[in-house]
């Protein structure tokens, strides 16, 4: 045999060699995560045959039903979700809803048309940034219809995100913090 025939041939037991030891590496690596797959896998077993049942719901897990009912009503999915205190919601997505709006007979309000921004538009008049304004509401003009009112207003006319309001309820007034 030559001298580079040699080299080759012992090149190539070489790489054998190599190579079986590699795939032994491995192999002794797969199996020491395998163990400690199995090892964290019984400890959860553990945990969980020791976890005590939920009695009720508390508000950050109604909080992440809904955020997760909202996402698959979404996409148009039929779910039933099963609670941990073994309630049920269901919701079907082919089920016939009676699709009619709600209509208001203007007759049965308390104020009439126009009553609503004549009573808020003195106080936001001459509103500069950084400013609060307190706009009173009553029985006859109650706050939710004037905070619609005077939201729509403002979006309108500062734009949305320029301000924000809020119902102080123990002054009985509207608070309007304008933004920018």
């Amino acid at each position: 045999m030559k001298q580079r025939d040699l080299f080759e041939v012992a090149d190539e037991d070489f790489d054998e060699m190599f190579n079986n030891q590699k795939q032994q590496e491995e192999q002794q690596h797969r199996n020491k995560l395998t163990e400690a797959l199995n090892n964290i896998m019984a400890k959860r077993q553990e945990r969980k045959g020791n976890m005590k049942p939920v009695r009720e719901l508390r508000d950050v897990h109604k909080k992440a039903i809904d955020d997760a009912m909202s996402r698959l009503k979404a996409v148009g999915c039929a779910f039933k979700i099963v609670t941990p205190v073994n309630s049920e919601i269901i919701h079907d997505p082919n089920k016939v809803l009676d699709k009619r709006k709600h209509t208001v007979n203007r007759d049965d309000l308390p104020y009439h048309y126009g009553d609503l921004k004549r009573h808020y538009l003195p106080y936001i008049a001459n509103v500069s940034v950084g400013d609060v304004v307190e706009i009173p509401y009553s029985d006859n003009l109650p706050y939710a219809a004037i905070q619609s009112s005077l939201s729509a207003h403002l979006t309108n006319t500062w734009g949305r995100g320029s301000y924000t309001t809020t119902t102080n309820k123990k002054t009985k007034n509207l608070e309007v913090l304008r933004l920018a």
